[in-house]
């Protein structure tokens, strides 16, 4: 049996003894006494009607479990005055008979569930247990209906007899739930310390009846909270039982914390055994024990959550639930709980330095050089990586690759820094859990950020421009001087810097300028319309032709394109390099300029000619005046 095992099984069988004494009345005090602390407790077996008889005795270690939890032994105790007529509750007798069919039903399945074979049990028990919430909802609504003024004009008499059947009910019932939460808290504290010792063919059916109470005992003690709020609304004095169901759960959950303790070594131990390629029944195990840290993590949460209300300081609580189980909650956002994960780590720190000050000069020396041949693990990694990429046929962004550089160094110095901290002997799992809350809080408080690292991962995947290229993107146009996961630098055309928000450039539309090798140039130029045509268009042809830039292929294009208010607009458009655009834009607008005015080819400017027609000249016009518009 493993360490684990041992303590776990030695805390459980001193619960029981402790757990036992509970089923004495003669020697509890008038209080009912707390739950044993209980730790993963199992679910009651949805049996709320009665509570375990003095002489309700735990099962021998060795006897067979059914994967249905045993239910409570003794028989219910009638929960209504019999004697007392439903005549007498005037309009609420409806409300009262209805409570009463549904407590019979309860007790008619409990007597089917005690004479049933195994077999039937384990189809009745779901249905006990269901029926049993039910009637303990209906309870505490009647309290609600009954008080509230509903049925106004009932008579005072009427509505005080139905207050007083309901609330004997009420006390009763809470007596059944506390004695069955305590029942079923023996009962897991068995089962948990036979599953440690049960051999492999025994204890998959020990695991699932363990499991089947730890499912159903935070509806227990769900149920008698609301049990005692319902009392507490009839002014009935629930004091004592406040106090000791209180006691109760504080015993509850730490036991229950060092239960996940256990849990939690117990699967840390496996792993390291079973290495990490487990067999499939060594899968089987840990998937086992998952489940079972599971359930307690369930009920640890609720035993909080009653704490909670009761004003019991569960900060200790709450940061072991995160240590041992890796669950966060909202407890991330309790700065106590957060301080309390740090602290440990601090303190365990501490405690390992103290306790091997001799081993631990050798250790930190050991620690350093794994740091140090990590360090430089990294930087060979690096350099291995950049020149792989650097030869390799995959078309990769400047992004992707120092991406991927980058990540590579950084990957192995963490598992440096891991197993650096682990031969130190510390816990690295409350430090780990520090920093994934801690990351989680900072999440919400970087959004923008987080924002920008996402719009930087879509750049890097698809590309759409590197460094080097002149972009119009994010309103701003230049060239990509450095690019990172959260933000572009462009350096403008007139020598400006711009630091750009990744989230802003994929935003909105990128247009890469010199992603292809050749662009196309496109010009306009004007002519008169009383300049010769065909000429205009020959000088336009051989300025193209002749420029030495200008590519044969695609072929450059000269067309008439539009008869406008002034002028004729010719269209050319040559095709050249990338790199030679604007030198090949300038040179081409120079030359047209001197040619035109060389061959005496005008460039007109835009004009308007006003004439005034005598409206006296032109019989039957209704204009006094008329615009001719014409070309130069």
């Amino acid at each position: 049996m493993t360490k684990a095992r041992c303590s776990q099984a030695a805390a459980v069988g001193l619960l029981i003894l402790v757990a036992s004494g509970y089923s004495h009345p003669a020697q509890a005090q008038p209080e009912p006494a707390p739950v044993p602390s209980a730790p993963a407790t199992r679910a009651p077996s949805a049996e709320p009607l009665a509570a375990p008889s003095a002489s309700t005795a735990l099962p021998p270690a060795n006897a067979a479990v059914s994967a249905e939890p045993p239910a409570p032994a003794s028989q219910p105790a009638a929960v209504t005055p019999e004697s007392a007529s439903l005549a007498n509750a005037g309009p609420f007798q409806s409300l009262l008979t209805d409570l009463r069919a549904r407590a019979e039903a309860v007790r008619d399945l409990r007597t089917r569930v005690d004479g049933a074979p195994e077999v039937a049990r384990s189809i009745l028990n779901p249905q006990l247990f269901e029926a049993s919430s039910d009637y303990r909802r209906a309870l505490t609504e009647a309290v609600a209906t009954i008080s509230s003024g509903a049925f106004a004009d009932a008579p005072p008499a009427a509505r005080q007899f139905a207050l007083g059947v309901v609330g004997d009910r009420l006390a009763s019932e809470g007596r059944v739930i506390r004695a069955a939460t305590m029942a079923q808290y023996r009962e897991s504290l068995s089962l948990i310390e036979r599953v440690a010792d049960a051999k492999p063919a025994e204890r998959g059916n020990l695991e699932q009846a363990r499991n089947v109470i730890l499912e159903h005992l935070p509806v227990l003690l769900h149920e008698y909270r609301e049990n005692l709020k319902a009392r507490e609304r009839l002014n009935q004095s629930i004091r004592n039982d406040e106090s000791a169901f209180q006691r109760q759960l504080l015993d509850a959950a730490k036991f229950t914390t060092g239960l996940l303790k256990g849990v939690a070594e117990e699967t840390a131990q496996l792993r390291r055994s079973f290495g990490a390629a487990p067999k499939p029944e060594e899968q089987k195990q840990l998937a086992a024990l998952r489940t079972y840290r599971k359930h307690l993590s369930e009920l640890q949460k609720t035993q909080i959550q009653l704490l909670d209300e009761y004003g019991t300081d569960t900060v200790d609580l709450r940061r072991d639930l995160i240590t041992t189980t890796g669950d966060v909650s909202e407890a991330i956002f309790d700065t106590d709980v957060v301080g309390g994960l740090f602290k440990k780590w601090k303190t365990d720190t501490q405690n390992v330095i103290t306790e091997n000050a001799v081993s631990f000069v050798v250790r930190a020396a050991t620690v350093l050089m794994l740091v140090l041949a990590f360090v430089l693990v990294a930087r060979l990694t690096r350099s291995l990586v950049r020149r792989g990429l650097a030869r390799t046929t995959l078309s990769l962004s400047h992004l992707a690759s120092e991406f991927i550089v980058t990540m590579s160094g950084r990957v192995i110095i963490l598992v440096g820094l891991v197993v650096a901290l682990a031969q130190l002997g510390l816990e690295v799992a409350p430090l780990l859990a520090g920093l994934g809350i801690a990351g989680f809080v900072a999440g919400f408080a970087l959004q923008d950020t987080l924002s920008n690292f996402a719009s930087g991962m879509m750049i890097l995947m698809y590309r759409p421009f590197d460094i080097g290229d002149a972009i119009e993107a994010g309103g701003t146009v230049g060239k990509v001087q450095a690019m990172s996961l959260v933000s572009t630098s462009v350096l403008t055309f007139d020598n400006q810097m711009l630091i750009v928000p990744n989230n802003k450039i994929w935003g909105d539309v990128i247009r890469n300028l010199t992603h292809q090798t050749t662009r196309r140039v496109d010009l306009v130029f004007r002519i008169g319309y009383r300049d010769d045509l065909e000429h205009a268009e020959r000088i336009l042809n051989d300025i193209v032709n002749t420029h030495p830039a200008v590519l044969e292929d695609p072929a450059p294009v000269v067309r008439l394109h539009e008869l406008a208010e002034s002028s004729i607009q010719f269209v050319v458009r040559p095709w050249v390099k990338t790199d030679d655009y604007w030198e090949t834009y300038w040179a081409i607008t120079r030359e047209v300029k001197r040619r035109f005015d060389a061959e005496g080819i005008s460039i007109p400017l835009p004009q308007r000619d006003v004439r005034l027609v005598d409206a006296r000249s032109t019989p039957g016009s209704a204009r006094t005046g008329a615009l001719d518009q014409r070309s130069g």
